[in-house]
């Protein structure tokens, strides 16, 4: 048979016990990398810009001849959402309020983060 030794060992080429010491000495040279690699987590205050965004809500009118005077003056008027009168304002009121556009704001904020440094020990 091609490639077949025949002699002590019995197999193909080198026998497991041959095998056995230099995987074993890889395996404690991994073993000995992973033992050496040190994590180092520290907290760190940093400022962070956060943007948020801003509802604004224009006040329409049915732009007709029925328009009271109450809400005339109103009309075309933007508040940001949720202030600002809110129709109905009187009894049959056909006034709505409907989006009129977003406003980006940006604020900066302290925030706490975890940051992790890894390093190789240089002990051996």
């Amino acid at each position: 048979m091609i490639g077949y030794e025949t002699g002590a060992s019995g197999g193909f080429g080198t026998s497991t016990r041959d095998l056995a010491p230099s995987l074993r000495d890889r395996l404690d040279d991994a073993f000995d990398l992973v033992d050496r690699v040190v994590e180092r987590a520290i907290w760190v205050l940093e400022r962070v810009a956060v943007i948020s965004p801003v509802m604004h809500e224009r006040w329409e009118t049915g732009a007709d001849e029925r328009v009271c005077p109450e809400c005339g003056p109103l009309h075309g008027m933007t508040w940001p959402e949720g202030e600002g009168p809110v129709p109905p304002l009187h009894v049959n009121c056909r006034c709505q309020r409907v989006h009129a556009f977003v406003e980006w704001r940006t604020r900066d904020v302290d925030e706490w983060h975890l940051r992790r440094e890894w390093s190789v020990s240089g002990r051996r």
